[in-house]
C-alpha cells in the first residue's frame, strides 16, 4: 500500500521545466526543428 497523499510545493524560480526542455530539445530539435520535420511529412 500506498499513501496516496503528498505535498508538492515548488515557486516561480524553480528551474525544472528548463532542464526538462535542454532534454527533450538535445533528443528531438528545438521547437522550430520538429515544426519543419511535422511540414515535411504532410507534404
Amino acid at each position: 500500500m500506498y499513501d496516496e497523499q503528498f505535498d508538492v510545493t515548488w515557486d516561480e524560480n524553480d528551474m525544472i521545466q528548463v532542464n526538462e526542455d535542454d532534454w527533450i530539445s538535445s533528443v528531438i530539435g528545438t521547437e522550430q526543428d520538429a515544426i519543419y520535420d511535422v511540414l515535411a511529412e504532410i507534404k
